[in-house]
């Protein structure tokens, strides 16, 4: 199983294509990816701006040494990216 298989399927597609036909074609399928890739990463930006209002917010009222270690986990986690 490959690894980009949308990317392998564009491929073939294109490889049926004539050349203008097929470079139009990987320009469309790069637009498409990059959107997906923007829309990601927004994504992304929203959940650890949430993470960071919930460890926040727990960090000023716990004392329990667990959520403590998951609020660390989390900051750990999002460094990490």
């Amino acid at each position: 199983m490959s690894d980009t298989p949308r990317t392998d399927k564009a491929e073939r597609t294109a490889d049926t294509l004539g050349v203008m036909d097929a470079f139009e074609f990987a320009i469309y399928h790069g637009q498409k990816l990059e959107r997906e890739l923007a829309e990601a990463n927004e994504r992304i930006k929203n959940l650890e701006e949430a993470g960071d209002a919930i460890a926040d917010a727990t960090e000023e009222i716990c004392y329990d040494s667990y959520d403590k270690k998951q609020i660390e986990n989390w900051r750990k986690a999002k460094e990490g990216k």
